[in-house]
C-alpha cells in the first residue's frame, strides 16, 4: 500500500498489471493486508477472529476519537497525519480484506525503507549531496530468499539535492512473484535565520493581532503546497477564531480569494483547523464531498471549501517574538600576571543560552573564536566569541574580551589641583585672562619619583575666560603606572550694569518785547544732568523740540524739550515753555500793520499782503519751526509771490522788516 502520498504521486507512466487492479491505479497485495494491519494498527483487529473487523469503516468512525487509535506510526507524527493514514486503510482495506479467501502460501516479502531524512544547510548553501542506508528486504519464498531491489522514485543516492521536499521509493520482488514497495522523504531546509515577525520573502505582511503576524503569499499554490510552504517558514495556514481576525484577513484581499487552514478531508462534513485548534465559529459553505480545502473569499469573508487542484494565494499566520534565543557570554576580564611570570592559564565558564523554543536541551553551543579554556595566555588582548542555535532555527552570538597584563608594581600617587577660582568681572567687562599654578603631585613608586601631569579638560592657564563655569581637569601617571586625577572649578560672574539718570531743564521763560517788535534773541542754560551709571559718567544730550538757545524767537508760546542718555542705557527727558508777548497798549498806528500770507498751506508760491497797501517793498527772512535761519531776500516787491517750492515740507516763520517794525507770520509748506 503506498501509504504516504496515496496514490497520486506515482510515476505518470505507471501501468497497473495486477490481476485485481485494486483501487484502479495502485497494486495492492491482498495476502499481506491482514499482517500489515496487525503490525501498524493492532487496535483495529477483532480479538475473537484475530483479523480486522469486517466492517472496518464503521469501526474506525466509531473509535476515531479513542486515544488508542492515534498511535505514532513513525511516519505521521501528528493527529492530522494519522487520520489521513487510517483513512487510506479504511477506503482500501474495506474493499479487499474479505474479497479474496484464497491465500498465497508460497512466501511473504517485506521491505523497510530508511526513516525520513531532515537536513539543515549551513553557510547559506543551496544544495547538498545526500546518501542513505539501503532498504532492508526479506522473503519466505520457498523458491529462494533472494530479492531484487529497484529504486523506482527519486534521485539516485549521492545526488546533490536542493532546498525543498524530495521523495524516494523502492520496489522489491522475490522469486515467488511477490512485490513490496516503501517510500521515505528527504527534507532539505535552508540555513536558519532569526525571525522577528517583520517581513518574509515571497509574502506581503498584512497585519498583526494578538501576538501573531499575518502574511499573504505573492504566488498561487494549491492547498497542500501552501500548507507545506507555511510550515517551512515556521508558521501555518491561517486559523480564524474571532470576527476581528476574520475581518483583518478579509480586508487584506483585493478581488481574490486565498487559502486558509481549514479542511474536512479526514471526516467529511466536520471541518478542522490545521493546528488542531477548536472551531469556535463556522463560516464554511459549499461543503460537498469533493471540496475539502478552505478558502477565504473577499466579498463576504465566508470560507468556501474547494478541491485541491485550485491554485491561489495563501494566508499564513506566524507567532511573533515567541522563539527568542538568548546567549550571554562572560564579562570582559583583565588578568594580571604575577611578578616575573610570562603567561597564565585562563579558565572561564561557558556562555549561558536560553530559548523559548521547545527545551533548552536542544541548544547547540559552538565556540567561534578564541583560545580554548585553560590555555596559557601571554601578555596581550584576546577576543572570544560563541554561537548558539536552537531547533527553531534561531541563532544568537556573543563575545567578550580578555586582557592579560603584567602585575602592577606597588606605590601610591597623589595629585592636588589649585583651589577653585571665583571671579567677578567689572560692569561692562566681558572677559578676563586667568593664570594659576600647576597641580602638586608626589609618588611612592619604587621605580622612580618622576610623575607626568597631563591636563585632560578645560582651558589652559593664561587663557581668556568669559562669563560661565569651567572645569579644569588633570591626570598624573608615575613609573609604576599608578594614576590619579583632580579637578579645579572656575566660576566667572559679571557685575550687573545699573545706575540712575536725571535731567532737569531751566524754568519756564516768559518775557514781553516792545510794541512793534515781533521777535527777540533769547538764550538759556543747558539742562542739568547727573548719572550713577557704573560704567562711566558720560551723558549725551539731545534737543528734541523747540528753538535752540541764542535763536530769534517770535511772539508766541514755544515748547523746548531735551533727551538725555547714559552708557547704562538709562534715558530721561525734560521740557520748559518760552512765552514771548508784546508790551500792552500798542496804539501807534504805524505799528498796527498786520502781515498776511496765502495760500496757507502753500506748495510752490507764497503771496505776502500787509494791511497798509502803500508799502510796496520790504526785506524778508524765513526760519524753520526750530528757529533755524533758512533764507532771506532784501527789498523784494511785495506785489509778487515768493518762490518756496525748494523748501522741504514743514512749518516755517516769515519775518517782514523795513516797514517800521518787524512783522511775523507762519505758513505750512506742503
Amino acid at each position: 500500500i503506498p501509504w504516504i502520498h496515496f496514490p497520486n504521486h506515482y510515476f505518470k507512466d505507471y501501468t497497473d498489471t495486477t490481476a485485481d487492479k485494486t483501487n484502479g491505479i495502485t497494486p495492492i497485495n491482498l495476502n499481506e493486508i491482514d499482517t500489515l494491519i496487525k503490525i501498524h494498527a493492532p487496535y483495529a483487529i477483532d480479538p475473537v477472529s484475530d483479523i480486522p473487523f469486517a466492517d472496518f469503516d464503521t469501526w474506525f468512525r466509531e473509535h476515531r476519537h479513542d486515544d488508542l487509535v492515534y498511535q505514532f506510526d513513525s511516519v505521521h507524527l501528528d493527529k492530522i497525519g494519522i487520520d489521513k493514514f487510517n483513512k487510506v486503510w479504511v477506503y482500501t482495506a474495506e474493499q479487499i480484506i474479505y474479497a479474496n479467501k484464497t491465500c498465497d502460501t508460497t512466501g511473504e516479502i517485506t521491505l523497510t525503507c530508511p526513516n525520513n531524512i531532515y537536513i539543515e544547510l549551513e553557510n547559506q548553501a543551496t544544495e547538498i549531496p545526500v546518501s542513505w542506508d539501503s532498504p532492508i528486504g526479506t522473503t519466505t519464498c520457498g523458491k529462494g530468499n533472494s530479492i531484487l531491489l529497484t529504486q523506482v522514485l527519486g534521485a539516485p543516492m549521492g545526488t546533490s539535492l536542493e532546498i525543498g521536499n524530495h521523495y524516494v521509493a523502492y520496489e522489491a520482488s522475490d522469486n515467488c512473484g511477490e512485490m513490496e514497495t516503501c517510500r521515505f522523504s528527504i527534507t532539505i531546509n535552508p540555513t536558519p535565520t532569526p525571525f522577528n515577525c517583520g517581513e518574509i520573502t515571497g509574502f506581503t505582511k498584512i497585519g498583526e493581532l494578538n501576538g501573531n503576524g499575518y502574511f499573504l503569499s505573492e504566488n498561487n499554490l494549491n492547498w497542500n503546497d501552501g500548507r507545506d510552504l507555511a510550515t517551512s517558514w515556521g508558521g501555518h495556514l491561517a486559523t480564524i477564531n474571532s470576527k476581528t481576525e476574520n475581518s483583518l484577513l478579509k480586508n487584506a484581499l483585493n478581488q481574490e480569494t486565498a487559502y486558509i487552514g481549514i479542511y474536512d478531508f479526514l471526516t467529511e462534513g466536520h471541518p478542522e483547523w490545521v493546528t488542531g485548534e477548536p472551531l469556535l465559529f463556522d463560516y464554511t459553505f459549499d461543503n460537498t464531498e469533493e471540496n475539502d480545502y478552505g478558502s477565504l473569499n473577499f466579498w463576504a469573508g465566508t470560507w468556501g471549501l474547494i478541491n485541491q487542484w485550485v491554485n491561489q494565494k495563501i494566508l499564513m499566520e506566524k507567532t511573533c517574538n515567541l522563539l527568542d534565543l538568548n546567549l550571554t557570554c562572560p564579562e570582559n576580564s583583565i588578568v594580571y600576571l604575577p611578578l616575573d611570570q610570562t603567561d597564565t592559564a585562563f579558565v572561564w565558564a561557558d556562555p549561558i543560552a536560553t530559548t523559548l523554543c521547545s527545551t533548552n536541551a536542544n541548544i547547540l553551543l559552538t565556540q567561534a573564536a578564541g583560545e580554548m579554556s585553560g590555555t596559557a595566555l601571554p601578555i596581550g588582548d584576546y577576543e572570544y566569541s560563541w554561537t548558539a542555535a536552537d531547533s527553531c532555527h534561531n541563532v544568537a552570538t556573543c563575545s567578550w574580551l580578555v586582557q592579560v597584563v603584567p602585575a602592577t608594581v606597588s606605590g601610591e600617587i597623589s595629585l592636588t589641583c589649585p583651589n577653585s577660582l571665583e571671579i567677578m568681572l567689572p560692569a561692562g567687562q566681558t572677559d578676563t585672562i586667568l593664570t594659576w599654578t600647576d597641580p602638586t603631585t608626589s609618588t611612592t613608586c619604587p621605580k622612580s619619583e618622576v610623575v607626568t601631569i597631563t591636563q585632560t579638560a578645560g582651558p589652559i592657564s593664561g587663557s581668556s575666560f568669559q562669563y560661565g563655569a569651567y572645569t579644569v581637569s588633570y591626570s598624573a601617571l608615575d613609573s609604576c603606572e599608578n594614576t590619579n586625577t583632580c579637578n579645579m572649578q572656575i566660576n566667572i560672574d559679571t557685575t550687573e550694569i545699573a545706575g540712575v539718570l536725571s535731567l532737569s531743564c531751566p524754568n519756564d521763560i516768559a518775557i514781553e518785547i516792545p510794541i512793534g517788535q515781533m521777535d527777540t534773541i533769547l538764550s538759556w542754560a543747558d539742562p542739568v544732568m547727573t548719572t550713577t551709571c557704573n560704567l562711566n559718567e558720560e551723558i549725551s544730550l539731545t534737543q528734541t523740540q523747540g528753538f535752540v538757545s541764542g535763536s530769534a524767537i517770535p511772539i508766541g508760546s514755544i515748547l523746548v524739550s531735551y533727551l538725555a542718555e547714559d552708557n547704562c542705557n538709562n534715558a530721561d527727558t525734560c521740557s520748559f515753555m518760552i512765552t514771548i508777548s508784546q508790551e500792552p497798549e500798542a496804539t501807534n498806528p504805524i505799528f498796527q500793520q498786520e502781515l498776511f500770507v496765502f495760500p496757507n498751506p502753500v506748495k510752490d508760491q507764497l503771496n505776502i499782503q500787509l494791511s497798509a497797501p502803500s508799502i510796496q517793498s520790504a526785506s524778508i527772512k524765513v526760519y524753520s519751526a526750530r528757529g533755524a535761519f533758512v533764507f532771506s531776500r532784501k527789498q523784494i516787491n511785495l506785489q509778487k509771490p515768493i518762490e518756496v517750492s525748494q523748501l522741504p515740507p514743514g512749518l516755517y516763520f516769515i519775518q517782514i522788516s523795513g516797514v517800521g517794525k518787524n512783522n511775523w507770520a507762519r505758513f505750512m509748506k506742503l
